[in-house]
């Protein structure tokens, strides 16, 4: 039996065609991987399902009867709930309440009073979490649960409402190895109870582990809907991007020369071991570890966000300063940050403001800024990186979060940094974009720049790199040639198992 049922729908905005005719099922108790670029209508649709988006045409049908939901309260009281990147929960809160936040049980004293009835929101909380199978103490506040934890807590609430059906929105996206699958056992339990899960994620490997069947969305149209069975990860991307990709990461070479930016002793703390690397000019270094291993860190020192103890950063064989961001941007280092909504972007301005701001003097004249300038800059950088925009004059707002991610990386593309630093590069970019974004990269470094990136993704830190320098517990535990390791390596010296 089909839990719900998308016949035919479109939907338009200001004249963009998001959406085209879409069609799919999703049964009972089955897992949909939702797949597609960014700008491919994934959004669209979940919104739509959500009750934040209006279709414009076709019919929609939960359990065999229209769904049209009037606002997304309407949506979550028919059992559609929707789980997104950023945790909706409260994290001084403890579980208990997190789980029963809407309808916290109450008693009455001196007859008339009602104050929270603590017994009961106890033993429900301990139920609940029981059938689901989730070993967790109800009193623990949620800021002290690991990331997978709290998105397992967060799914909870939702079987709490008696949903129907979950659409989980990259919900794997801050995950480690291990706590991806303990989420995964936890989606198959809901699938067992009969819930029906919408698995949207970026990570192909992932979708094809989880799901029963995969729905691939390109240019705001189905492709396909498929049996996992009788497909595989090479076939889903060629779906996806409209063609082969022979490799996600790209690597060009590059002439590796002198020793462009170098980092002695640097602590966090006083009482930190000290961390010392450097990368050469046309070289791509990547940085990795466990989430809280420094990795991230070093880069949020590096570029002037976060302050540390002590340390000597050398650029091109002087000592520089580095306190506040405008140190950097004075030296040519460009930072993309991994929260690029708040740290990447101003929302609010077009797409051309956000790729010229750290380049306005390169455009500028008497202070105005010459247009033909300003296009011949942004234009290039637009088509190269497949940024999906209606114009150069869009707010960044408008533009899905993997095109929002490619304007940060074009800002840094067009000034004149010698030295790139991202931090998580391709989080929450499609497959397609993810070779687009290293194969800039690798003419960045090819044309004399130097990369340092920061990434929890093994197979992009392996393929996209030259070296590899590995994190654990805030020190170097390994410094890696790219071509000489496997992503088991890597993986026993983040964890402490092997130390090089």
């Amino acid at each position: 039996m089909d839990n719900l049922n998308i016949s035919n729908v479109s939907k338009r905005f200001f004249g963009v065609q998001a959406l085209q005719n879409v069609s799919f099922d999703l049964k009972k108790g089955e897992i949909m991987g939702l797949v597609g670029e960014n700008g491919a209508g994934k959004s669209t649709i979940i919104k739509i399902l959500a009750g934040a988006y209006k279709k414009d045409e076709g019919e929609i049908y939960l359990e065999g009867k229209p769904f049209n939901p009037k606002d997304p309260a309407d949506s979550l009281a028919k059992g559609i709930v929707v789980i997104h990147q950023e945790r909706q929960l409260i994290p001084d809160l403890p579980i208990s309440m997190n789980l029963f936040l809407d309808k916290l049980p109450q008693k009455k004293i001196l007859g008339f009073i009602s104050v929270l009835c603590g017994a009961t929101l106890m033993k429900n909380s301990k139920e609940l979490l029981e059938s689901l199978g989730i070993n967790l103490n109800p009193k623990t506040p949620v800021n002290r649960l690991n990331a997978a934890e709290k998105q397992i807590i967060d799914i909870a609430k939702a079987v709490n409402t008696q949903a129907k059906i979950v659409i989980m929105d990259e919900p794997t996206a801050s995950l480690e190895p291990k706590e991806v699958q303990m989420l995964f056992k936890f989606i198959r339990k809901l699938k067992n109870r009969g819930t029906s899960v919408i698995f949207v994620s970026h990570r192909i490997e992932e979708v094809m582990e989880i799901s029963d069947r995969i729905t691939v969305l390109r240019d705001g149209r189905v492709i396909t809907v498929v049996e996992k069975e009788e497909t595989n990860a090479e076939e889903i991307i060629k779906n996806i991007v409209g063609r082969e990709i022979k490799t996600l990461y790209p690597k060009e070479s590059a002439e590796i020369g002198q020793e462009a930016f170098c980092v002695n002793n640097l602590r966090f703390k006083k009482d930190d071991d000290s961390i010392s690397f450097h990368v050469k000019t046309g070289e791509i270094l990547a940085l990795t570890g466990l989430l809280g291993s420094g990795a991230g860190q070093t880069l949020e020192c590096l570029s002037g966000k976060k302050e540390f103890h002590d340390g000597e950063v050398m650029m091109n064989g002087a000592r520089i300063v580095i306190r506040l961001p405008a140190d950097v941007i004075e030296k040519g280092i460009g930072y993309v940050p991994d929260d690029r909504k708040n740290e990447g972007i101003i929302a609010e301005m077009s797409v051309e403001q956000n790729i010229l701001l750290p380049s306005l003097a390169k455009v500028t004249k008497f202070g105005f800024i010459s247009r033909k300038k300003a296009q011949s800059l942004v234009e290039p950088l637009i088509k190269a990186l497949n940024i999906k925009t209606p114009s150069l004059k869009t707010p960044v707002k408008n533009l899905s979060g993997g095109n929002q991610q490619k304007v940060v990386i074009a800002k840094w593309l067009a000034s004149d940094a010698t030295v790139l630093q991202l931090n998580q590069p391709t989080h929450g970019v499609d497959v397609g974009a993810k070779a687009e974004v290293h194969k800039l990269l690798g003419g960045f470094v090819k044309a004399g720049g130097s990369v340092i990136f920061a990434s929890s993704d093994l197979p992009e830190v392996i393929s996209a790199s030259d070296r590899v320098i590995v994190f654990y517990k805030g020190s170097i535990a390994a410094n890696l040639n790219a071509c000489e390791c496997d992503q088991e390596k890597v993986l026993k010296c983040s964890s402490g198992l092997e130390i090089n």
